[in-house]
């Protein structure tokens, strides 16, 4: 089922309500937790820490968050679909059908896959096959999250920058150029040395970043990076 949207009125007007009473989404933690793999003066630690907090992502253990782990698809796009269960203040139901051979119905991470297939975000590889536990590759991420913004019709709350073009601009698949481009405007993805390393694997803490960067641009009310 296709989600009705909200105006942007009344999710701001939701948003400002979770503040709160942030209990209201279920997958939020009340407290954020010492994950003993991730320190205070590491470039993360406060990615890994709001993105506990507001139920995008778990640890992979009690207080481990194995930030540099690559993070699978089935769990990429997990975050994906509780993003969007933080912003509308709404839950993703179980009632869509399996699109994919190879997602079992019932795991955790189905109904997110699900949904996000029947919204358009992800496609799968053909054959009715997503690869859920194959690692998400930073093009592949580019390309998600710039989908969910289109397709979502959100609204990020602030003006792009310029584009910088990164040196390995012609490894980037043509399928994911102007999502690379588009998320790098607003700083929600960044390269390293000048690069973007279009088919590395992303980590489990750049996967946090990147979330916690586009939740605040479309909830700044929920102020996450406070």
């Amino acid at each position: 089922m296709f989600m009705k949207k909200k105006t942007k009125a009344v999710s701001a007007f939701l948003c400002a309500i979770l503040v709160v009473a942030i209990v209201k989404i279920p997958h939020a933690n009340a407290e954020v937790v010492d994950f003993n793999d991730v320190s205070e003066d590491s470039w993360y630690w406060n990615y890994s820490q709001t993105s506990y907090k507001y139920g995008l992502f778990n640890g992979t253990a009690p207080n481990t968050f194995s930030p540099n782990n690559a993070i699978h698809r089935a769990d990429f796009v997990t975050a994906l679909g509780r993003l969007y269960e933080l912003s509308e203040s709404e839950l993703i139901e179980d009632d869509l059908p399996n699109r994919f051979d190879d997602v079992d119905t019932g795991t955790y991470y189905s109904k997110y896959i699900n949904w996000a297939a029947d919204m358009g975000i992800v496609s799968g590889y053909g054959n009715n096959k997503f690869g859920p536990y194959d690692y998400t590759t930073r093009q592949e991420m580019a390309k998600i999250l710039y989908n969910y913004i289109i397709l979502t019709d959100s609204e990020l709350n602030a003006e792009p920058g310029s584009v910088m073009e990164f040196a390995d601009l012609e490894s980037i698949s043509s399928w994911a150029g102007e999502a690379v481009s588009y998320l790098q405007k607003y700083s929600i993805v960044q390269g390293s040395k000048g690069n973007f390393y279009p088919t590395h694997p992303i980590t489990r803490a750049e996967a946090a970043a990147v979330y916690v960067r586009l939740c605040d641009l479309i909830n700044p009310d929920i102020n996450t990076l406070a």
